[in-house]
């Protein structure tokens, strides 16, 4: 996801997605989240930028993207409420374009100032919350958070050691 976040930094976008199991299980970082204008952070992305994360949604679709799990929070949806979107929702957003959209709000361990105990307890809730939403979700699905790290990596993995070991 790192080399996915270089690349996107500078403006090559050929790629938003890093598949972990090939047409059943991808992820990637947010809409705009690395574009080479609108990366820092959460940043609030104005008007004009509508057009690009309809530009990404169409990409996910190339991709046969079907279901979006998503891990964003409260602070990551607030960037896209200037954007127009129903209830200024980009989840909604998403929905509205076709994807089953499980979300799974999660707040970025990296920022949230708590004990370390909290934050692997919340982690394991996540997981669990997580695991059954990507069994009901129609395949392939694209699990998201922010900057696909500190929050998708560990679901992501979590995900597929737990459906490799219910299949062997």
């Amino acid at each position: 996801m790192r080399e996915l976040a270089r690349r996107l930094e500078n403006g090559d976008e050929s790629q938003l997605i890093c598949w972990i199991k090939q047409n059943e299980f991808a992820c990637t970082v947010r809409p705009l989240r690395r574009h080479p204008r609108y990366a820092l952070g959460r940043l609030i992305l104005p008007p004009e930028a509508r057009p690009l994360v309809d530009d990404w949604i169409t990409f996910m679709k190339v991709e046969n993207i079907r279901s979006i799990l998503s891990l964003m929070h409260d602070a990551d949806l607030a960037c896209y409420r200037l954007l127009s979107f129903r209830n200024e929702n980009l989840l909604d957003h998403l929905s509205d374009a076709g994807f089953e959209v499980a979300p799974c709000p999660y707040e970025d361990p990296h920022y949230k100032k708590s004990p370390t105990q909290e934050k692997l307890a919340t982690l394991a809730k996540v997981r669990k919350q997580a695991l059954i939403a990507f069994r009901k979700l129609p395949k392939p699905v694209l699990i998201m958070c922010s900057s696909g790290i500190d929050r998708s990596a560990p679901v992501a993995a979590f995900i597929v050691e737990t459906e490799s070991a219910a299949h062997n």
